[in-house]
């Protein structure tokens, strides 16, 4: 009964997975974010290059390339590059920078960090996409409490006193 009307469905129901989404938006929202890009320094060696290289460079989608094809071709341990959406104040580079400033340097745990970021995008709703996982694991408990509760309804609990003081006396000894 709970792996047909709670697990597999909740997998399988498309539509009733969208429709728990719609309703219940507000818990799949995502806080302030910003795109960028972090270069961590292996080998301080061409620090000076990297640095004039990034420059008044802000955040760019095609950044990346550009400084792989620059530097690791000659210098293959340099650097290492993160790329990603952060969300802010949630990674322990991102937090260190001032997001006002397109690029920053920062020294955490002794190694250099240059960071690039985009414009802020502001906070709101995640998308389906961005949250199916957890929109399924919240319908299965909405299903399963909903059953619970038409069970409840449907049938009433009763308790066998003289069954359960059998097995009481069995476990006990």
């Amino acid at each position: 009964l709970m792996n047909e009307m709670v697990w597999q469905k909740a997998l399988i129901d498309s539509v009733g997975q969208m429709e728990y989404y719609e309703s219940h938006l507000d818990r799949y929202q995502w806080p302030e974010r910003v795109p960028g890009l972090i270069v961590k320094m292996e080998d301080d060696s061409q620090l000076a290059k990297v640095r004039r290289f990034l420059a008044d460079k802000g955040y760019q989608k095609n950044l990346k390339p550009r400084l792989e094809d620059q530097f690791l071709n000659d210098y293959p341990s340099l650097f290492t590059l993160e790329e990603d959406i952060y969300v802010i104040g949630k990674h322990p580079i991102v937090e260190k920078i001032d997001i006002e400033k397109k690029s920053n340097e920062v020294v955490h745990d002794g190694k250099r960090y240059f960071v690039l970021v985009g414009e802020v995008l502001p906070a709101g709703p995640k998308t389906f996409d961005e949250t199916r996982g957890k929109v399924i694991q919240d319908y299965q408990k909405h299903l399963d409490s909903s059953l619970v509760q038409t069970l409840k309804e449907k049938y009433s609990i009763r308790i066998n006193e003289g069954e359960k003081e059998r097995i009481s006396q069995l476990v006990v000894v």
